[in-house]
């Protein structure tokens, strides 16, 4: 026992709690009176939030009688003549309402908007932006950009990441946007794992209609390395067909994603130099990826087997191999795509499993 010294008398004298003693106890508590049970729920507002409690006390009159020895004193010698036997429980959550996007964008906040969107599927984050009003998606936009864009820059993305946003099945791209940094520098346009870099020098002197193919693209990329996409002819077959797909202005009848894989395949053979440029499906894709895949798919005329790299190369070496991408695109390689493909979609062995 500890914060007192026991005196010759069997009285206890208070000292510091540093200073304590031994003390041997044998009580034996016996309950007389009846048990009385209170407490119950209750609702405590906090932060926006609201604390749930779940508390109880329980208690009954009681007598002890016993012994408690220090120092060859007992210090109980007597029985009580006034004890009680009580326990007390509580229990305690904490629940905020979760946050809409519409009350996330007025809040500027990128970060919540990254979070919000993390557990959703592709279908419920492209309603929930398609439910906004203009105004709401215009300054979606410009929460999610995270660049070090100048101002004619930043202008032409905030623009076309609107335009894009405005499109119904084109609302996960705020996500993306979410978990993205687009770096100006120098080296073209490149896409990777949450950042792309867009050359500072050609990306204003973009069109509209090219800003927005070459925004969709390389931040598909983006997409594809943190949700399990594929690598090579894959990826960028599948940042060529959404762009495409999406704003089909201009776009030939003949461009599809099968031309949009297969001739990166062989852009890099031809034109590039390189063989053995990957052709594979995705090997561990997630839930995001296949939804919209799925779409992509339901959206391409030549049902290219995206999600079987073994009917992706067998396709591959039996209608495309033969062809030369290294010929004049409109004159000369889109009627040659237009055969190849022709040819694969009569090949029951050449859709997606």
């Amino acid at each position: 026992m500890c914060g007192a010294k026991v005196l010759h008398s069997g009285r206890l004298k208070a000292r510091p709690s540093s200073e304590c003693f031994d003390a041997k106890v044998d009580m034996r508590w016996t309950g007389t009176g009846e048990l009385v049970i209170v407490g119950g729920p209750s609702d405590t507002p906090v932060d926006g939030c609201t604390e749930h409690r779940e508390s109880t006390s329980q208690r009954r009159l009681a007598s002890a009688q016993g012994s408690v020895l220090a120092g060859g004193v007992n210090l109980a010698p007597y029985p009580s003549s006034n004890a009680a036997l009580s326990v007390f429980s509580e229990t305690s959550t904490l629940t905020c309402p979760e946050k809409t996007l519409a009350d996330l964008i007025v809040a500027n906040d990128r970060t919540g908007i990254r979070d919000w969107a993390a557990p959703k599927t592709i279908a419920e984050i492209n309603a929930e932006v398609a439910a906004l009003d203009a105004a709401q998606r215009d300054q979606l936009a410009s929460v999610i950009l995270d660049s070090n864009a100048d101002a004619a820059s930043r202008d032409l993305l905030l623009r076309t990441m609107r335009a894009v946003l405005a499109k119904p099945d084109l609302g996960f791209y705020a996500e993306i946007w979410s978990y993205t940094y687009i770096e100006m520098v120098e080296g073209g346009f490149f896409g990777t794992c949450g950042h792309l870099f867009l050359s500072p020098t050609a990306w204003p002197g973009l069109s509209d209609h090219d800003a927005r193919w070459v925004l969709i693209h390389e931040s598909f990329h983006s997409f594809n390395c943190l949700n399990g996409g594929p690598i090579g002819s894959l990826n960028e077959g599948s940042a060529i067909w959404i762009a495409k797909s999406s704003f089909p202005e201009g776009v030939d009848p003949a461009e599809t994603w099968a031309e949009a894989t297969y001739g990166t395949k062989l852009y890099y053979r031809d034109i590039a130099g390189n063989p053995d440029f990957p052709l594979e499906a995705p090997a561990a894709p997630s839930g995001k990826l296949i939804e919209v895949y799925q779409r992509l798919s339901a959206l391409d005329p030549s049902q290219l087997p995206w999600n079987s790299t073994e009917r992706l190369v067998t396709c591959f070496d039996r209608y495309w191999a033969g062809l030369d991408r290294n010929v004049d695109f409109f004159a000369v390689w889109l009627p040659s795509v237009a055969q190849a493909t022709a040819q694969m979609l009569a090949d029951p062995d050449c859709r997606p499993v």
